[in-house]
């Protein structure tokens, strides 16, 4: 894309993580909320993102600013466009990462460019029963059906979590797991693969591996209420990223989520790190937290 906009230049496709970051999923309709936040003209359509389906070249991603959802749509098709430019600086607390799409189809997109945070390497770390995600500190079951092979109504999958919280299903030692918000589901999806749209490397067990040519979904609710129908819930494809909205009676696969790992703060000592490092092995500390808290003990020379 050339263009040239208030005296910038730069100026690209957002990929699908950078658009979907617009979308506020507590408002009744995205668009409209953008609307008051500074941004004119902002339709109630779907937009492109540079984010090419990867099991169907043909397609690419798109953001509904209405229902809030993710869906591709064929490359030859007229959606709206709104540019995006990288504006390097630190301080924001949420930079979007990359999507795990490497493979460039179209010069300027999403693989050519590969915007966004970095993953960690390893991106994972696997414990008894539970996974941490080393790119958002967020822990999963490692267990991707948890309760039921068959899926749960959603307000049989919060009260089973109650449950599980209390001892009454195996819970690994902690008892704040909880239904992940869609945000945090969305954050799993490597935009790279298909069937199951999972980094290839990832340690989850029970991961569902379809038939591309099924039209069965295997859909995972999210703990996030559609705003305008409060019947439905928010719910994304294992298949291939896609994000919908399901009637809350329908049984969705059940994936549980924890936050609130320790940070690496008070590292002013070795024995300070290598207490976050029996964290991290614990599962109570992030790989990330462990160079950070070591970083910060070799800035304050400390004692070793």
């Amino acid at each position: 894309m050339s263009l040239s906009l208030a005296g910038y230049s730069g100026w690209r496709l957002p990929n699908v993580n950078e658009l979907e970051s617009l979308i506020n999923l507590g408002a009744v309709y995205s668009f409209s909320w953008l609307g008051t936040q500074g941004f004119t003209n902002v339709q109630d359509a779907r937009y492109w993102t540079s984010t090419t389906l990867s099991c169907d070249a043909e397609k690419a991603w798109c953001i509904f600013s209405n229902w809030d959802d993710a869906s591709p749509g064929l490359k030859a098709e007229s959606r709206y466009v709104w540019p995006v430019r990288s504006v390097p600086n630190d301080s924001y607390p949420a930079p979007p990462w990359k999507t795990g799409q490497t493979i460039s189809y179209y010069q300027g997109d999403d693989g050519d460019l590969q915007k966004g945070v970095a993953w960690p390497n390893p991106r994972f770390t696997s414990h008894d029963g539970t996974v941490t995600d080393n790119l958002t500190g967020l822990m999963w079951t490692k267990n991707t059906q948890q309760f039921s092979d068959y899926g749960a109504q959603w307000q049989s999958a919060l009260d089973s979590v109650k449950e599980m919280n209390a001892g009454n299903y195996p819970n690994f030692g902690y008892t704040d797991w909880r239904l992940p918000n869609r945000k945090e589901l969305c954050s799993l999806i490597d935009y790279s693969r298909c069937n199951p749209a999972l980094p290839s490397d990832h340690p989850f067990l029970h991961v569902k591996n379809p038939n591309p040519l099924s039209d069965f979904r295997f859909e995972y609710w999210s703990s996030t209420t559609l705003s305008p129908m409060t019947a439905f819930a928010r719910n994304i494809s294992i298949c291939d990223g896609a994000t919908s909205n399901g009637g809350k009676t329908n049984l969705d696969f059940v994936w549980l989520v924890r936050g609130g790992l320790a940070e690496a703060s008070g590292c002013s000592s070795w024995n300070n790190v290598k207490a976050k490092y029996q964290a991290y092995k614990n599962g109570q500390a992030t790989l990330g937290d462990v160079i950070d808290c070591y970083r910060e003990w070799r800035g304050n020379g400390t004692d070793q």
